[in-house]
């Protein structure tokens, strides 16, 4: 019993679900009904009498152009307003224009056409009945379209690109050009060389009768260029172009190149100097890179002398001794001209260091001798050629290697006369003894090998003494010689006139005497005549 009473409540409750679930189902189909089709009819009985629910007719457009991003694709259009919902009592759909119903329309068709002083004409379709008015759907028409029409591009043949200032206050532009009723919106232009963009595209200005921009292309080298100028409708993205041909002059970016021994200069710069020796005979080369066309009329200066190349080179050949010491500092320049009139400016410069191997002049003898007296100033001068001038003056003593430069008695000193000559001065002050020996002078420029140059210093009258001792000696030594030869002589003569008296017999002599030698040591018969020497008896 109690089972069956459990089971008539469940299937009581199961019954008064789906009664209600039937109720809410019902409720929303209604809602949906009244608020998405307010034209049906809800019939209520109260008795005899029907009650009917007023509802406004609802209205939308449709277009037969296809719409690009809000655009219409052309010049025109056909718009249709018509009812999506007739309402009750049943409306008429109609298009209204700044609030005012748009005369002439039949059906609800709306023929549309650009107009260029109100490019842009809003309309709505709403839906109408005498209950009133509807929420309208708007139509905002615009327009894109281009025509084909033939781009214009204005341009130099010959556009001269000079670089920074220059360039900045002579611009000259390519502009590109399209008449305004052949497209709308405002297009994008950019411009390309051999189709390359010279810079980012841009929107066109309006001018009275064209859309146009100005472009100021630099190409990173001159050159004759196709330059193309496109139009870019940039709703529809149809797009047109026009070419033409430009020639770019460009002057070249750096001054000119000087070469000489392989080193290259370019600028105006303080160091750009190079070392020559006097009498070098070779090529100083300038030239131009870079540019079109071609640099010309290239001058190389340095001094009096002068090289002009037609084009973008010229070269000066050093001859014979045309590279002197007056060459010495001179500047040399580089210059050229360019047809832009834009390289007046652009130069180079070179400074010249002329040297001279140093040398004697002809005039000077090796060795020298120099006669001081003690206590005295010993001083000579040397003459030499050369350049630049020494950086190096030593003086050396040669018995001990002494170095003398740092002496203050021993000074050696340079004074230049007119260039390239100058003397070496050598001062040696209060002479002592041990100054007089011999010494060896260097010289030294850094140009070829130092100059030596040794000398002797010596006593003064000391050499006289020596030489007079000498000749004394000389003569006592003669004279002696002389004397004993004489006297040799004369003993061998007187010798041999005694042998021959005593070998002849004795004629007529009564007496004989002796006669003594003391040279022999003996006694020697003398014979007398008779009546020589003896008195008589």
């Amino acid at each position: 019993m109690l089972r069956s009473m459990i089971t008539m409540f469940i299937i009581m409750i199961i019954y008064i679900a789906f009664n209600v679930l039937y109720i809410i189902i019902f409720i929303i189909i209604i809602y949906i009904s009244l608020v998405h089709h307010p034209e049906l009819k809800i019939i209520l009985q109260h008795g005899k009498d029907e009650e009917y629910i007023h509802a406004l007719p609802k209205a939308s457009y449709t277009c037969s152009t296809e719409i690009i991003q809000g655009y219409f694709n052309g010049k025109s259009s056909r718009c249709t307003c018509s009812l999506t919902s007739d309402g009750y009592p049943k409306g008429q759909a109609q298009w209204y224009r700044d609030s005012q119903r748009v005369p002439g329309v039949s059906g609800g068709v709306l023929d549309l056409s650009f107009d260029r002083s109100n490019p842009e004409q809003v309309y709505s379709c709403q839906g109408v009945s005498t209950m009133g008015k509807s929420s309208s759907s708007t139509l905002t028409a615009k327009f894109a379209f281009f025509e084909q029409v033939t781009v214009t591009i204005e341009s130099s043949t010959t556009i001269d690109l000079c670089s920074e200032t220059n360039y900045t206050n002579n611009r000259i532009p390519i502009t590109c050009r399209v008449p305004k009723n052949k497209i709308y919106p405002a297009p994008i232009f950019s411009v390309s060389q051999e189709g390359v963009k010279f810079d980012l595209p841009r929107e066109g200005h309006d001018d009275t009768m064209f859309y146009q921009n100005q472009f100021y292309p630099s190409p990173d080298f001159g050159g004759v260029y196709q330059v193309t100028c496109k139009v870019i409708n940039k709703i529809t993205g149809k797009a047109q172009e026009q070419g033409t041909l430009v020639t770019f002059r460009k002057p070249p970016l750096l001054p000119p190149k000087i070469t000489i021994e392989g080193e290259t200069y370019q600028g105006v710069n303080a160091l750009n100097r190079i070392t020559l020796a006097a009498g070098y005979t070779g090529d100083m080369t300038c030239r131009v890179e870079g540019g079109y066309p071609k640099a010309h009329s290239t001058q190389l200066t340095c001094g009096s002398l002068t090289a002009t190349g037609g084009e973008n080179v010229a070269t000066l050949t050093f001859q014979d001794d045309q590279l002197n010491k007056h060459m010495d500092g001179t500047e040399c320049k580089c210059t050229s001209q360019h047809v832009t009139g834009c390289y007046n400016e652009k130069e180079t410069s070179l400074t010249l260091d002329v040297t001279c191997p140093q040398q004697f002049a002809s005039n000077i003898s090796q060795p020298v001798t120099v006669e001081v007296a003690l206590g005295a100033t010993a001083e000579f001068g040397l003459e030499i050629y050369g350049y630049p001038t020494p950086h190096l003056l030593n003086l050396m003593r040669t018995t001990d290697n002494t170095n003398l430069t740092e002496s203050s008695r021993h000074l050696t000193e340079y004074s230049p006369s007119q260039v390239p000559f100058g003397s070496v001065n050598v001062t040696i002050s209060d002479v002592v003894e041990g100054d007089f020996t011999n010494y060896i002078v260097t010289v030294d420029n850094g140009v070829g090998d130092p100059l030596l140059y040794p000398f002797s210093l010596v006593k003064r009258g000391s050499e006289n003494d020596t030489i007079t001792l000498a000749i004394g000696v000389t003569v006592a030594v003669v004279a002696v010689l002389v004397i004993a030869v004489t006297m040799v002589v004369l003993v061998l003569r007187y010798r041999d006139s005694q042998k021959m008296r005593v070998s002849q017999p004795a004629k007529d002599n009564k007496y004989v005497d002796t006669f003594f030698n003391p040279g022999d040591g003996y006694e020697v018969p003398v014979t007398r005549p008779e009546g020589e020497g003896m008195e008589p008896e």
